[in-house]
């Protein structure tokens, strides 16, 4: 258990520590990082060893040449010992083991309890939106429009909010107060390129391990940057298309703050940060 938790506390810090300070790195490579610290959780380095550790350290021990000068009784009493304090310690990290298991259950119970408010939500959401069949031709969707017309758009009545659901067959929700916005080739553009970049994948994944290791600091920060980095990758990619996405993006935020209300909401799972400014600022470096 030991050796676990110090390769996955070590990988998580690195992945923390490069992800926060390498400024020149892009935010999708920033995502991988963090997503592949969050699967080392999954691994079980305890069980990765040289073969020789099957064997009980106590026993190998025992073939050093000052044991074997001693009396057979002498040495038959320190076998025992020793095999007494090995097993000792394999039953006191079988209680680690347990607790373990234990927690891990607590959050996958958590976790499909997520999964059930979200299609709870979504069901409640078709009662009152309405698909969008035709859309409209503008030049910044780019390498995207090819999933504009595979992704099924719903439009929410009395709704200025913006989001992707779906892992398989994925939708885009879009509020109806956007439709006669100004920025709502921005809006769109956004919501196809997270469902381009299949981000509804990885933010499941990061809810996933975010709620199995719900007793985990390191692991929420993980969860919490890869969060943001999914937000800052999306940008990116969509100012390649659109050198105007950072000033429509400014403008629209602006806007939403004003409301007090979220621009983007990638998915219903959690409660995102206030990382609108932050953004932008990455834009303009971007840019």
């Amino acid at each position: 258990m030991t050796h676990y938790l110090f390769t996955t506390i070590g990988l998580s810090v690195l992945a923390l520590f490069l992800s926060s300070s390498l400024i020149t790195l892009s935010a999708r490579m920033k995502l991988y990082l963090c997503i592949l610290a969050m699967c080392a959780w999954f691994v079980p380095w305890q069980m990765i060893q040289i073969s020789n550790d099957t064997v009980p350290a106590s026993v190998t021990t025992l073939a050093k040449a000052p044991l074997l000068a001693k009396a057979p009784v002498e040495a038959y009493q320190t076998i025992e010992s020793q095999l007494d304090t090995h097993t000792f310690v394999q039953q006191g990290s079988l209680d680690y083991k347990t607790w373990f298991i234990v927690f891990c259950s607590v959050g996958f119970l958590w976790f499909l309890s997520d999964l059930i408010k979200s299609y709870q939500h979504l069901r409640q959401l078709r009662k009152t939106a309405y698909p969008k069949k035709k859309l409209f031709k503008n030049t910044y969707l780019g390498r995207i429009k090819d999933y504009v017309t595979k992704t099924k758009v719903w439009v929410i009545t009395d709704s200025s909010d913006a989001f992707t659901s779906g892992i398989f067959k994925p939708s885009v929700w879009i509020g109806e107060k956007l439709l006669s916005s100004d920025n709502f080739a921005c809006v769109l553009q956004h919501e196809f390129m997270h469902v381009k970049n299949k981000d509804n994948v990885l933010l499941l994944f990061s809810t996933f391990t975010q709620r199995i290791f719900w007793w985990n600091p390191l692991v929420y920060a993980l969860a919490s940057q890869t969060r943001k980095n999914i937000e800052f990758s999306c940008d990116e990619q969509c100012l390649k298309e659109n050198k105007e996405y950072d000033l429509d993006l400014a403008e629209l935020l602006l806007q939403k703050i004003g409301r007090n209300k979220n621009a983007f909401a990638l998915s219903i799972f959690g409660k995102r940060n206030n990382i609108n400014r932050k953004r932008i600022e990455r834009l303009a470096m971007y840019k």
